[in-house]
């Protein structure tokens, strides 16, 4: 016996408000008819596109931000103002979008609320496709050392605030509307909250363990400006019928395809390889003699026919204040590998001496080998991870500990603090040597002196090498900072480069101009430190 249950009748099946037939046949099986053409007709109160529209803004916004900071540090570098700006730029975006998309919204007109976040969403695709090059064209004239905050704050602005102002104004219209029709708003507003956030969390993850690693920032950038086209199509959907809706997503991909290319085509190639942690070039100043940049900093020059020539002078430096403790049987450590310039010397030089390198980097670690020339020696050890960490692992003392992990403003705190420097001290042999790099403003040189007073706290002689012409220009330039329980050299002659040992009295006068902090664990403001000089 058949059974006939309504004829034509509005239900709601979960977030779709549908107008279905019903019919009961025979065990109870039933079947939905649905009416496409009243289905389109509700699309004002339809809850799933205006649920992906609020979801996926969301994660293009946070996907822009991670993307923000991999895209300026060939220019700025990486470090805490660097995300504070981009952070405080996004946030103001969204804050002015938000505010403006609920003026803008119209209620009881899904149409015309559709076409203003379609357009919030082109113009959105359009800035955030446009970024590398826009930042490609500013970026060389506001990147610079004397006011590398005010740098920051514009190219964070002029580059990403536009998207994310668009990007702002969909959450309150699109949530807005899913209300209108809602037995309980309350409710469609706490789940459109939580959709955002669940977007934004989605939206960082693929930022940063997907896209930038597998495509780069560049390519994450024309991912974004592409789905931001493709939502503004969705948004032209609603309040229309099936055909126009249908038309409408379709022209929209096709012009998100054609503005995905807009990033690769309008700029040059900025990195040879774009890791999870630089912007990685090696560039080749003449014929067999290569320079690795990461971000916006040289690190290391190497030589394809002599590894054992050292062309900067602070590497060549640190290599003649180790030099009693080079040699076969010898044991060494690195805090950062970069172009692998003194390990490759080293491991040249002296074959059978035992050196364990620790680079974060594995990408760094593969261009030195596939550009600059870098074979390992079979007593070297790298480990792709944490100096820091690395060095905790070790299970013999070391004659030499070589710390080459900053990079100008871009500084690893945790490798500065008194803290790490015991650590040093711990894993050292008795007459062990420790040699840093640092740099710093060669007339105020702060932070340099806040190191050199953290491993005070821990060695008993402790040193700073400088060049002597290097301190009567204005700008940054390289210390070298040495730390044992040994007496230490006090002058050195290399080249043209005339290196001195600072007496204590400089030291003294240094240090009563500066105020040097003591760096330790919880509380190490490197970033402060190198702002000003």
């Amino acid at each position: 016996m058949q059974h006939t249950l309504g004829i034509i009748r509005p239900c709601h099946l979960g977030l779709y408000p549908v107008v279905f037939q019903a019919c009961l046949i025979n065990n109870a099986t039933v079947r939905l008819y649905i009416d496409w053409g009243s289905f389109m007709s509700n699309m004002s109160g339809h809850m799933t596109i205006n649920a992906m529209l609020v979801t996926f803004s969301a994660a293009a916004t946070l996907v822009v931000e991670i993307a923000a900071g991999r895209m300026l540090a060939p220019y700025v570098g990486m470090s805490l103002y660097t995300w504070t700006a981009i952070i405080a730029t996004v946030l103001a975006g969204l804050t002015l979008g938000n505010f403006f998309g609920g003026i803008a919204y119209r209620p009881g007109n899904a149409r015309v609320n559709g076409m203003v976040m379609a357009c919030m969403f082109a113009v959105a695709a359009l800035a955030t496709a446009a970024a590398p090059s826009l930042l490609q064209a500013l970026a060389p004239g506001l990147s610079n050392d004397n006011s590398p905050v005010r740098s920051i704050l514009v190219l964070s602005l002029a580059t990403f605030f536009v998207p994310s102002l668009c990007l702002g104004l969909v959450s309150p219209i699109a949530t807005s509307l899913a209300q209108e029709r809602a037995q309980r708003p309350a409710l469609v507003l706490g789940v459109f909250f939580g959709l955002g956030a669940a977007g934004s969390i989605i939206g960082t993850l693929l930022a940063g363990y997907v896209f930038i690693g597998f495509i780069g920032s560049h390519g994450t950038m024309a991912a974004m400006a592409a789905l931001d086209m493709v939502l503004a199509g969705l948004a032209l959907t609603l309040g229309r019928g099936i055909w126009p809706a249908i038309s409408m997503l379709a022209l929209s991909m096709l012009l998100a395809a054609l503005l995905a290319s807009w990033p690769a085509l309008a700029t040059g190639k900025l990195c040879d390889r774009e890791s999870d942690y630089y912007c990685i070039r090696v560039i080749e100043e003449a014929p067999g003699k290569r320079f690795m940049v990461l971000d916006h900093l040289v690190h290391g020059f190497n030589d394809r026919d002599d590894p054992s020539r050292l062309h900067s002078p602070y590497v060549a430096l640190m290599d003649m204040l180790a030099s009693k403790h080079v040699g076969p049987g010898k044991s060494a450590y690195f805090v950062g590998g970069g172009a692998y310039t003194l390990p490759r010397a080293w491991g040249h030089s002296h074959p059978k001496m035992r050196l364990t390198i620790a680079e974060v980097d594995p990408v760094v670690t593969e261009m030195a080998q596939a550009k600059l020339w870098y074979k390992p020696s079979d007593e070297t050890t790298i480990i792709h991870g944490d100096g820091r960490a690395g060095l905790r692992q070790l299970t013999t003392p070391q004659d030499v500990i070589i710390g080459d992990a900053f990079h100008d403003l871009s500084v690893p705190q945790h490798l500065t603090t008194t803290e790490f420097a015991r650590e040093v001290a711990d894993k050292l042999s008795y007459d062990g040597l420790y040699l840093l790099n640092i740099v710093d403003h060669a007339q105020k040189p702060r932070f340099m002196l806040s190191v050199l007073k953290s491993l005070a706290e821990v060695f008993p002689n402790v040193q700073v090498y400088s060049d002597q012409n290097a301190l009567r220009q204005w700008g940054r330039t390289t210390f070298v900072l040495a730390a044992s329980s040994q007496p230490l050299v006090t002058e050195l002659t290399i080249g043209t480069n005339e290196f001195f040992a600072w007496p204590s009295l400089m030291i003294a006068q240094f240090n009563q101009n500066l105020m040097p902090l003591k760096l330790t664990d919880d509380f190490s403001p490197v970033d402060r430190l190198l702002l000003k000089p």
